[in-house]
């Protein structure tokens, strides 16, 4: 396996990951009774601000990973 199919696994695999994290929007809580509640996050402001910063952050994490492909290219 050469590099480059090293990377795209590796940027698939991050992508993947950073895709399973923001896209939840329901959170389970475990209480000390080993009780299982569910909290729903409402998309208000606060709700919405954090998906966009997920978003955001995960663009910028792949673009740091893609730079290599795109300097290639010029």
């Amino acid at each position: 396996m050469n590099k480059s199919n090293k990377n795209q696994t590796l940027l698939f695999k991050i992508f993947t990951l950073l895709s399973f994290m923001s896209m939840p929007i329901m959170a389970e809580v475990v209480t000390q009774k080993q009780k299982v509640e569910t909290i729903e996050v409402s998309l208000d402001s606060f709700g919405l601000l954090s998906m966009v910063l997920l978003v955001i952050i995960s663009s910028l994490v792949g673009m740091f990973f893609m730079k290599d492909e795109f300097s290639e290219l010029t």
